[in-house]
């Protein structure tokens, strides 16, 4: 349970990173609200992937 908690953590810091770093660049306004968004949709993703391992029907990663 512990881990879970240190994984989510660790997700929202990532985000929050991000976003933190796009504001501080002087990116263009529509290119800044895309990648705004694919960090979004990218941290859901992660989320959803973790807390499907911990349910115990995770997706096994494609091997190359």
């Amino acid at each position: 349970m512990v881990s879970l908690l240190v994984t989510i953590v660790v997700i929202a810091l990532l985000v929050g990173l991000c976003y933190y770093i796009l504001d501080a660049l002087p990116v263009p306004e529509p290119l800044n609200r895309i990648v705004k968004i694919l960090i979004i949709v990218i941290g859901v993703i992660a989320m959803i992937y973790v807390l499907m391992g911990v349910a115990g029907n995770a997706p096994s990663l494609p091997r190359l």
